[in-house]
């Protein structure tokens, strides 16, 4: 049985990382096919697309390995939350 120290342990160690690799790769594929499907200018135009962007390249960034002395930008990525809610007719 797992304690609740080992437990905390495997989340943030483990499962954590493992679905940020997921759901930036999920992100990353989406924005690729959209923009081989609009094209690029298209895919502009829509200012939800030039936000998405700009979010996944910063996921993108902050996955590239430091050295442990690079900035974190998680916190940008609750952006992506927000145009979610937007996205899907949450009440802001």
């Amino acid at each position: 049985m797992l304690t609740w120290r080992a437990y905390s342990d495997l989340v943030c160690c483990v499962v954590r990382p493992q679905a940020n690799y997921l759901l930036t790769g999920t992100f990353a594929i989406e924005l690729f096919l959209k923009m081989v499907g609009y094209g690029w200018r298209l895919y502009f135009q829509d200012s939800f697309n030039a936000f998405d962007f700009i979010i996944v390249v910063v996921s993108l960034f902050e996955l590239m390995p430091t050295g442990g002395g690079g900035v974190s930008l998680t916190a940008l990525r609750s952006f992506r939350v927000s145009a979610l809610s937007y996205t899907s007719g949450i009440p802001r």
